[in-house]
């Protein structure tokens, strides 16, 4: 037996193998995460946009509530917003604080 003689159990023959299902699942749900990514990215509102509509929202209701307690113009009402932004602003990082985020 010769160097370059070769067995013929050591060279198999290229065999075609078929993709199983779970291959198949894995490629579709990876196609499926990446398309929803993409489309997060490009029809969601920035943040700067959630935040500016948030902002709008807390100025409305904080002037709502210092019309209901009587303080509807002049100085009342800058001293009231004042005070209700503070107040919101304790509150934030309070909530902050208690879930170990600062």
């Amino acid at each position: 037996m010769a160097v370059t003689d070769v067995y013929p159990e050591i060279v198999k023959p290229l065999v075609k193998r078929r993709m199983r299902a779970d291959t198949y699942v894995l490629i579709v749900g990876l196609t499926a995460v990446a398309l929803f990514g993409i489309a997060r990215f490009i029809y969601e509102p920035s943040y700067q946009e959630k935040q500016q509509a948030v902002r709008t929202a807390l100025v409305a209701e904080h002037t709502k509530v210092c019309d209901q307690l009587g303080k509807s113009s002049g100085p009342d009402r800058v001293n009231c917003l004042t005070a209700l932004d503070e107040l919101y602003t304790v509150h934030q990082q309070a909530i902050l604080a208690d879930s170990s985020e600062i």
